[in-house]
């Protein structure tokens, strides 16, 4: 219903990338010992234009070593490799529309906010693949607030507008006017109707303050979460009724440390994190239930064995740590 065209010349051009090695041994006592060395590497284009255009694109492969080795040491024959390069980001990023604050954000891009509690690119922790989102984001920037609104398309499946996919949408608006700062509020919402008869909404409204001062650090996040899972069978025999499936529940995540001015920047710091684990019908007659509180994107993890895909819930967790800096 409405088109338009931007018309720019180019004026530079930047080349980056990055690259990150780690290896990870694990030992699981009765479950045995694993251990690999992983490595994802990234190459980007970035063009800025005339009229605040730019346009941004980026390559990524990972892999463990072993994954794609060429060669056979029996036979002599070599091989061509894996093909496992694909497309990471690339979108259009135009800023100051219509002359006012407002920037606008169309392709596979990543959508990383707060401390990546519950949206995060999943590059922090070991299996660091990487997550990007097909969206369109919206962004008010001045020197007092900041604000994001983001639709990003999860699934296709081709059906009719809307219908048969698996959808995110969300508003991320940060306070930023007390020095060293930041206090945000935000609302996400998934819906996913891609089983037929079946339809997911889950709605997460949340609350996060975070900043440093005098060597202090705090970074305190808290989030509701509510919706429903419709198509659910109840424990009828005959078939008849749908079970009460629903989202009701709450999560937390706090941060507070102390950086030493000296050698080292040594820093002491505690954790606590609560995730609700729902509620079950123990009741024979009937499938009703509260489903655990969804982490959705998160990209912290809470445990290395236990949380590598940052989907943990039913959860008290307590953390003391100490980190230094030894440059």
């Amino acid at each position: 219903s409405m088109a338009g065209v931007a018309v720019a010349e180019l004026q530079n051009v930047e080349v980056g990338g990055k690259l990150k090695i780690r290896g990870n041994y694990y030992r699981m006592d009765d479950f045995g010992a694993t251990s690999a060395v992983e490595q994802r590497t990234l190459l980007n284009v970035k063009a800025d234009f005339t009229n605040d255009v730019s346009t941004f694109i980026e390559f990524d492969s990972y892999n463990n070593w072993g994954d794609g080795f060429r060669s056979s040491y029996l036979t002599g024959i070599d091989g061509r490799g894996d093909a496992d390069v694909d497309l990471y980001q690339a979108y259009i990023n135009v800023k100051n529309l219509w002359g006012t604050p407002l920037s606008l954000r169309v392709g596979r891009q990543e959508l990383v906010f707060g401390s990546e509690f519950l949206l995060g690119n999943n590059d922090s922790n070991a299996f660091f693949t990487g997550l990007s989102y097909d969206a369109i984001r919206l962004t008010f920037a001045n020197d007092m607030f900041k604000a994001d609104a983001f639709a990003a398309k999860l699934a296709e499946s081709f059906q009719n507008f809307g219908k048969g996919d698996l959808d995110l949408y969300g508003v991320y608006g940060s306070y930023i006017g007390i020095e060293d700062v930041t206090i945000d509020a935000y609302w996400l919402y998934v819906q996913d109707n891609r089983v037929a008869g079946q339809d997911i909404d889950i709605h997460t409204f949340g609350l996060r303050g975070a900043g440093t001062f005098s060597g202090f650090d705090f970074d305190v996040e808290a989030a509701y979460q509510f919706g429903n899972i419709d198509g659910q069978p109840s424990a009828c025999p005959f078939g008849f009724g749908e079970a009460d499936v629903d989202y009701d529940g709450f999560a937390g995540n706090a941060v507070l440390g102390y950086t030493f001015d000296m050698a080292w920047q040594p820093r002491v710091f505690a954790k606590f994190a609560y995730i609700d684990g729902g509620k079950r019908d123990d009741d024979c007659w009937s499938n009703d239930r509260t489903m655990p509180f969804n982490r959705l994107f998160s990209d912290v993890d809470y445990s290395v064995f236990l949380d590598n895909n940052s989907n943990l819930t039913n959860l008290i967790y307590y953390g003391l740590g100490v980190q230094v800096m030894p440059t």
